[in-house]
């Protein structure tokens, strides 16, 4: 599955018709898996991160209660943006009036309804441009989904029996079905994840301090470097951070 796409909507026919139009427009051209969702609580329990690369989010949605806010959708693809910074939003509403109270989250575009479908195909070509710029992705499963992970999203991974723990750079806990060793392959030589222990990787990017053999990550968590060959692991440590620095 090339995509996985969130449609959030209140109105059944509105996010049928969307749902459908994207379907229709990706037909031919990539495989497309179209999710659509009548509220924000039915967004989240589906979500995790990497499972969906493009939300559309519409701006007024009732909350649980009935009563419409206005700022449903807005505070949905805050937690959702929380959760996968890589996650493109595109909100789309009646009411433009609201657009302005969307910018703090840093939408990827907007799509105004009734949508001319020539509207709805710039969206999607230049969403799809976006990600196909974006680095490059380990397909993990998580229970019985695939997801992408972009590796820049990945803070460290360790094993767990037969599986692998990958905390994301939110802070959020995956554990995939795979093993440790076929998921070292897929990372494919990243030269910024350091294999720092047996069955535990780290993404250097996200170590914060060496302290006591110790890296300890930006989240707190804490790995020891082995002793054998931490001399080596250390001259690797070094010398990634000094080439970042050049790089800045």
């Amino acid at each position: 599955m090339d995509y996985r796409i969130a449609v959030v909507d209140d109105t059944r026919s509105d996010r049928e018709k969307l749902a459908s139009d994207i379907a229709a427009w990706f037909r031919g051209k990539r495989e497309v898996e179209v999710n659509a969702f009548p509220n924000a609580e039915s967004m989240l329990r589906s979500f995790i991160p990497g499972r969906y690369r493009i939300a559309f989010i519409d701006i007024i949605m009732p909350e649980e209660n009935g009563a419409s806010r206005g700022e449903n959708g807005i505070a949905l693809a805050t937690r959702l943006k929380a959760m996968d910074s890589k996650l493109l939003v595109i909100f789309y509403t009646t009411s433009r009036e609201y657009v302005f109270d969307a910018f703090s989250i840093h939408p990827f575009d907007y799509l105004v309804k009734p949508y001319d479908p020539m509207a709805l195909s710039r969206v999607l070509t230049d969403a799809l441009s976006s990600l196909d710029e974006s680095e490059a992705a380990i397909s993990v499963r998580v229970d019985r989904s695939i997801i992408s992970l972009p590796l820049s999203q990945i803070m460290s991974a360790s094993s767990q029996a037969h599986s692998v723990e990958v905390v994301t750079a939110e802070g959020v806990k995956l554990r995939t079905n795979t093993t440790f060793s076929d998921f070292e392959k897929h990372i494919g030589g990243d030269r910024r994840f350091l294999l720092c222990n047996r069955g535990v990787m780290v993404n250097m990017d996200f170590v914060l301090t060496v302290e006591n053999g110790s890296f300890r990550m930006i989240n707190g968590d804490i790995f020891t470097i082995k002793t054998k060959g931490r001399g080596d692991i250390m001259n690797l440590f070094t010398q990634y951070q000094f080439e970042k620095l050049k790089r800045k």
